[in-house]
């Protein structure tokens, strides 16, 4: 007889871990269920522990041996050999509590839920699960819910998301959602993309408001390996989190519930993922040098980012934390001597002119101005420099050049947000000033692109590409603007 839950495991060198997860297993005070555990070609003496409990417990436990692959492929192995109706992670570095299995498993026997959301605690420990900082969201989830009805699951999702509870794989899917939607393999973020690939096939969910499930992230980690979303450069990163914000918004706007307080929610997302990403440009991992740290830092302000600081209007606060980073390379490449004058990124230079020269105003006004519309810097990284630099020394910049980037800065975000009509007035404005860029071709066409003047916003950039036609936004935005619309 298939058992109800499938509880499911991939191993790769675990050995210090492995009795702890495997017993929260099997003490649970629910029976109906087996553990699958394949074993990721783990080389540290993980596979024979394995194979004793396999040997000691053949009705409970079914365990399978591959070579390594990564975690996301050995899940999708467990997954794809699971026999439960039901199926629940458990990372053989954590545990359940030994009530686990029996609440959620109410849920689906008395409601037929097609998923239970497992709320869990998460722990900074040492390298023996010695907690040092306990539960990191203690008390976010304080009552039970059970919801039947898609439509609800639909309008409560965004208050999942608040609760942390679709961030990760740990809760009881029904299995036939889970065989059908197989982890993605190329990323780390596979588990929280996953839950947006199931979101529409949700029709019914449940959670109890005890942790059910410890979580650790360790200190003192020696192997670099093991875990590959914490402390590591990943030159992914940037766009993996960019896809979550858009799939969501395409999420929620076809289920036509995409209001003010869900794109908020979403962008406050984004932005605190800006934190992990400069965190992570340091890592020992990251072999890039100190000009290609800078131009990818300056990358991160991209057209995700900068709706997002329409969206919160912290568009100072973004361009902070990213010159911040940019400035910390700076002073580690001097400390090393390794900053190369002949490969200075723009906005290098404009850190250097605006807060670390100690040359006349004059002279370094030229510079700020420069970098600011350097074709590497299409979003004005450092615009906050330049106007406290003006209000310093309002004699060195010419107040017209000023000017047009703040109205620049204005039609973007109105655009951003919907504005079109605002959006237009600054574009006229653009067009009034004694300023030819890029940029303003790139505005004017976007601004008709989303009014629906689609052969406008072709015109407008090839206008645009007329004069600027080595301009890599314009080229993108023309080819964009050609294809077929949806």
């Amino acid at each position: 007889m298939k058992p109800l839950i499938s509880v499911v495991m991939a191993v790769y060198n675990t050995k210090r871990y492995l009795d702890k997860a495997i017993q929260s297993a099997l003490n649970q005070t629910f029976e109906d269920f087996e553990l699958v555990i394949v074993d990721d070609g783990s080389t540290d003496g993980s596979s024979e522990i394995l194979q004793n409990y396999a040997n000691q417990y053949p009705q409970k436990i079914r365990l399978f041996h591959q070579q390594n692959q990564g975690a996301f492929p050995a899940y999708n192995k467990c997954v794809e050999l699971a026999e439960g109706q039901y199926i629940i992670p458990l990372n053989s570095d954590d545990y359940f509590t030994r009530d686990c299995l029996e609440i959620v498993s109410s849920y689906v026997l008395q409601h037929g839920v097609d998923v239970v959301f497992v709320n869990t605690a998460t722990h900074v420990a040492d390298m023996e699960q010695n907690i040092i900082r306990a539960d990191f969201q203690s008390g976010i989830m304080q009552e039970e819910f059970i919801i039947t009805e898609q439509k609800a699951v639909r309008q409560n999702w965004h208050k999942f998301m608040g609760l942390g509870l679709v961030r990760n794989n740990i809760n009881l899917y029904k299995a036939e959602i889970m065989k059908r939607n197989p982890f993605r393999t190329d990323h780390y973020g596979a588990d929280f993309m996953f839950n947006i690939d199931i979101a529409n096939e949700i029709q019914s969910a449940a959670c109890h408001p005890k942790d059910l499930y410890q979580n650790f992230l360790y200190v003192g980690n020696t192997d670099a390996d093991r875990n590959i979303s914490v402390g590591k450069y990943n030159d992914y990163e940037h766009d993996m989190f960019n896809k979550f914000y858009l799939r969501y918004k395409e999420l929620f706007v076809s289920w036509n519930i995409l209001d003010s307080e869900r794109l908020r929610l979403l962008a406050g997302m984004r932005y605190s993922q800006l934190d992990t990403e400069l965190s992570n440009i340091n890592a020992l991992n990251n072999s890039m040098t100190y000009y290609d740290n800078i131009s990818h830092i300056i990358s991160y302000f991209d057209d995700v980012l900068a709706e997002t600081a329409a969206i919160l209007g912290n568009r100072n606060d973004i361009e902070s934390k990213i010159l911040n980073a940019c400035q910390a390379q700076i002073s580690q490449a001097k400390n090393q001597r390794t900053r190369n004058k002949n490969r200075e990124h723009c906005v290098a230079k404009l850190i250097d002119a605006a807060v670390l020269s100690e040359r006349s105003a004059q002279e370094r006004a030229p510079v700020i101005v420069n970098s600011l519309f350097d074709d590497n810097n299409p979003y004005r990284v450092g615009l906050s420099y330049m106007e406290q630099f003006c209000k310093q020394y309002p004699s060195a910049v010419d107040a017209d050049i000023l000017m047009y980037l703040q109205s620049e800065e204005r039609a973007r975000a109105y655009i951003l947000t919907g504005k079109y009509d605002l959006a237009a007035d600054e574009i006229d404005q653009l067009f009034n000033m004694p300023f030819s860029e890029p940029e303003k071709y790139l505005l004017l066409g976007l601004n008709c692109f989303h009014c629906g003047f689609a052969e406008d916003a072709i015109n407008a950039i090839a206008l645009g590409l007329e004069r600027f036609p080595t301009y890599d936004r314009l080229i993108e935005a023309n080819a964009r603007f050609k294809e077929p619309r949806a």
